[in-house]
């Protein structure tokens, strides 16, 4: 018998790679130029200089109080750094072109993910919990089923549709309630220190922090470089 009957994982850079494409960026920079250029004189570089900032208003907003702001926010956020206000209209066609630019110009999966997450799928139920930013969770499903791996999940979870984002405790309660799963037959995998062995760890979890840094300081049970080494990892939580 298992002791593991779940397996969670992140998204970002445990499953696919992030990265801010710059192809991808200009694409979004230029749309919201032409739009704003109906309000104001702003240039290419006033837009990405507000684009950046907006974002890292974002992060501040996370690591104060877990929760992840939906685009239509971001764009609330850049539009007043710009000193504008857009209409609802102008926010809606800005966030669909948002969605667009990721479906368009896909981020690129981890080395062996679809790989192990197939073979993990036939001993283990699956689960996946994201933080989500500008690109939210229909789209990212969008790009999991394109990738050939949604398949593999029997829920996810996206915090903008959840409101609060990992490390909450609303996240892994959502996760364990709905498999009705104790939180020791659990391990959550992920990239992030702070986001998933943090948050996974208070709520009961093991752990997996996947990452590339041998010296990375972590509370994680385990740590792995590469996906393949799950399975190996998951032996030793055996009964």
């Amino acid at each position: 018998m298992m002791k593991i009957k779940l397996i969670s994982f992140d998204l970002w850079n445990t499953l696919i790679i992030y990265n801010k494409n710059s192809i991808r960026k200009k694409m979004r920079i230029n749309y919201i130029l032409e739009i704003i250029k109906h309000y104001k004189d702003v240039t290419y570089e006033d837009v990405e200089n507000a684009y950046e900032e907006a974002y890292n208003e974002l992060d501040r907003i996370w690591m104060m109080s877990s929760r992840t702001p939906p685009p239509e926010e971001y764009l609330e956020i850049l539009g007043s750094i710009l000193g504008i206000k857009f209409s609802s209209r102008e926010i809606k066609d800005i966030t669909d072109f948002i969605q667009k630019t990721v479906t368009d110009i896909p981020p690129g999966l981890m080395k062996g993910a679809k790989k192990i997450l197939d073979e993990l799928s036939k001993k283990y139920t699956l689960a996946l919990i994201s933080n989500t930013g500008i690109t939210i969770g229909d789209t990212l499903r969008k790009i999991l089923k394109m990738k050939g791996i949604l398949k593999n999940f029997s829920l996810t979870l996206f915090s903008n549709e959840t409101i609060y984002g990992k490390p909450h405790p609303v996240v892994f309660e959502k996760l364990l309630n709905y498999f009705n799963v104790s939180p020791e037959n659990v391990i959550h995998i992920g990239d992030n220190e702070y986001a998933d062995i943090v948050g996974a760890k208070n709520a009961g979890m093991y752990t997996i922090l996947f990452t590339k840094n041998k010296n990375e300081k972590t509370t994680a049970d385990f740590t792995i470089k590469s996906l393949y080494e799950i399975p190996e990892k998951l032996k030793v939580l055996y009964l």
